[in-house]
């Protein structure tokens, strides 16, 4: 996966159902565990812009729709 990626969350958390979509707007390597971070930004949720960001790592999603 990389930026510009369609997916969905396959992991509930505080705000965020399983199966919400988001897009992926930037991608880094954690330091400390050495895997990919992905940041998204999530469609169809109740919260304000700022904190529409959420960072996850590849096991907690899946593409939907990958861009080339």
């Amino acid at each position: 996966m990389k930026r510009g990626d369609l997916v969905k969350t396959k992991r509930a958390s505080i705000g965020v159902p399983v199966d919400t979509v988001g897009l992926i707007v930037d991608v880094f390597m954690s330091p400390s565990h050495r895997v990919p971070v992905y940041v998204l930004v999530l469609m169809g949720t109740r919260h304000h812009p700022a904190i529409s960001r959420r960072r996850y790592i590849g096991t907690d999603l899946k593409a939907i729709n990958e861009s080339r």
